[in-house]
């Protein structure tokens, strides 16, 4: 129930030990679900001046997954898990953030501008 991976970790390492926790990490997801616009009225909610049968006029129809995934690769015990970036820098995680795909599925236009910009100004 975190906002983040580096959130989730933030929680984790107040209630545990933080070599125990290095010595257990070996992938972690962060997925949210999001709005997807509705294909047929582009999601505004109308076809033609009438209400889009398709979403109801609700502007969405379904949903759409957005995560990202680190992969915790050879934390030394001097790796803090405290500073995320710099084991991201050093390829001790391989990290794919919500950014990437939050890209694609605006190209795709299926993603709303107001989530892709939340998530491009949150996740790098």
């Amino acid at each position: 129930h975190a906002g983040s991976i580096e959130n989730a970790i933030e929680i984790l390492l107040k209630v545990s030990d933080e070599s125990e926790l290095k010595s257990i990490l070996n992938i972690f997801v962060h997925q949210e679900l999001l709005a997807k616009k509705c294909v047929k009225c582009n999601g505004t909610g109308t076809v033609n001046g009438n209400t889009c049968n398709m979403c109801n006029g609700n502007k969405s129809k379904g949903v759409v997954p957005i995560y990202e995934i680190m992969k915790f690769e050879n934390l030394g015990k001097d790796d803090s898990l405290k500073d995320l970036s710099l084991l991201i820098e050093q390829g001790k995680i391989k990290h794919i953030s919500k950014k990437h795909l939050a890209e694609k599925y605006f190209e795709e236009g299926v993603l709303f501008e107001e989530d892709y910009k939340r998530l491009i100004k949150n996740n790098n």
